[in-house]
């Protein structure tokens, strides 16, 4: 340890032996450097600070805190002395930076600071969060007093959405800005099934939550179930059967033809049938005619 200096200047009044005085102690690492006798509401403001060689006075502290002199005595307490240490000017530290692919190593000398890159690194897909020592930012207001390196950190601001289409048709992926919501696609189209939802990790998705990962969107189907519709001419011409997907129309309606009658309309159950029933299961439709040349009065 260095050479110690120590210089206390205090105006003592001399007073009643019934005035209240506290004692209060200076010490350095553990070691008494000078107790005073200080009258009760009085302040250690007229202290003039130590001095060791090598070192220079920060504080006084007192429980680990550092202690106001202005503030009124008014108990026994022990100071202790807070020092840091004098920069050596002929010594230099590596600081090194690491931008992922390549390193930059500079001098700077005990006690200066580094200077922080004017521009920032830069990686696809990625926005530039700062330098790091290990989990911390650093900040380039501290003294150099030690080598170390600086890691460039990012953080992906750009994600991929990849649509599982499970055999379907369609968009099958985009790249989007973090954080945002992707655009719907039209739905995807898979032979002998109808397109139910889109799905992420199990969970319905109805594309009104944002996404901050790359993401798998899957396409759920469900198995097509068909009917057939039979068509009874009652005598006319010969019409071949019609298959449905369950909960559909027919999109259009053929004309039989049976001599001597006019086709009027299909019938089922012996009412009309109109095309934008929906089909739920197998049905046979049995046409309606008018005989040619009856007059309706």
């Amino acid at each position: 340890m260095g050479k110690k200096h120590f210089i206390i200047i205090l105006l003592l009044t001399l007073t009643a032996c019934s005035m209240k005085t506290y004692t209060v102690t200076f010490v350095d690492d553990n070691e008494k450097l000078l107790t005073v006798k200080v009258k009760k509401g009085d302040t250690l403001g007229n202290i003039e600070n130590p001095s060791k060689d090598g070192y220079l006075f920060l504080s006084w502290l007192k429980d680990g805190l550092e202690f106001n002199t202005n503030n009124p005595i008014n108990e026994d307490m022990t100071l202790e002395a807070s020092w840091t240490e004098v920069p050596d000017p002929t010594k230099s530290y590596m600081v090194t930076f690491n931008f992922g692919d390549e390193l930059k190593t500079v001098s700077v000398k005990e006690g200066e600071k580094v200077a922080e890159p004017k521009s920032a690194p830069k990686k696809e897909k990625h926005k530039f969060l700062g330098w790091y020592v290990g989990e911390t930012l650093y900040d380039f207001d501290t003294p150099v007093t030690k080598n170390f390196t600086l890691i460039a950190k990012f953080e992906k601001n750009r994600i991929n959405i990849k649509y599982d289409l499970d055999g379907g048709s369609g968009t099958l992926e985009v790249e989007i800005e973090k954080g945002t919501i992707p655009s719907k696609p039209k739905n995807p189209i898979k032979f002998g099934y109808t397109f139910k939802e889109w799905m992420i990790d199990g969970e319905v998705y109805n594309f009104d939550k944002t996404l901050d990962k790359d993401t798998t969107i899957k396409a759920i189907y469900e198995a097509n179930i068909y009917y057939t519709i039979k068509f009874d001419s009652d005598g006319g011409n010969e019409i071949g059967s019609e298959a449905v997907i369950s909960g559909n129309s027919l999109t259009s309606l053929p004309t039989p033809e049976k001599e001597g009658y006019t086709f009027l309309y299909w019938t089922y159950n012996n009412e009309e049938f109109t095309i934008d029933t929906k089909i739920t299961e197998d049905i046979t439709l049995v046409a309606k005619y008018e005989e040619k040349g009856i007059n309706n009065w």
